[in-house]
């Protein structure tokens, strides 16, 4: 019996730091969003110093997700000792049928909230990307008309042109 007392305050110290982790993770997802909304406004507006600036900010965000992903990565591995499964077979649904039912619950809104916020991420990021592959072409053909080449070295969706690539390959390079 005592045995499980332990196991049970174990699991309800889990549990808060569980709660800790999804509100860091939140709150990095959070700041990434607000950030990928002004990188699109600084793209929009064709301000090429904001769009690095943001670059360079989300890169900052990035280094602190790296640091929460180690912390929730030892949360996993105490948490499945602890519970006596195999990590792979943790989930959130099996750490919640162990919490006190409140705790549970409140974990299973912040994962939710959570997985909203990166479902936005994704999105506007995509929208992101779209811009910038659009404002590259513009670039490129502008720069075309400048320099008269012959060939775009992006295509309209912002991937390298395959005119460009094959232009630059060498299958023979030899002299007589």
């Amino acid at each position: 019996m005592a045995g499980e007392a332990d196991r049970r305050g174990k699991l309800a110290a889990v549990g808060e730091e569980l709660l800790a982790q999804l509100a860091g993770q939140i709150g990095s997802a959070e700041r990434m969003l607000e950030l990928l909304v002004a990188q699109g406004r600084a793209i929009r507006s064709r301000d090429a110093l904001a769009v690095v600036r943001t670059v360079g900010a989300l890169q900052g965000e990035l280094a602190r997700r790296e640091e929460l992903e180690r912390e929730r990565q030892g949360l996993l591995e105490r948490t499945a000792a602890i519970m006596g499964v195999p990590l792979g077979n943790l989930t959130l649904s099996a750490i919640c049928a162990e919490l006190p039912s409140a705790l549970a619950e409140r974990a299973r809104r912040r994962a939710a909230e959570l997985r909203g916020l990166v479902d936005k991420l994704q999105r506007e990021h995509a929208v992101n990307r779209a811009l910038m592959g659009v404002e590259l072409a513009f670039l490129d053909h502008l720069l075309s008309e400048l320099h008269g080449a012959q060939t775009a070295a992006y295509e309209q969706t912002g991937q390298p042109s395959r005119a460009r690539q094959i232009e630059e390959l060498h299958l023979l390079d030899m002299e007589a």
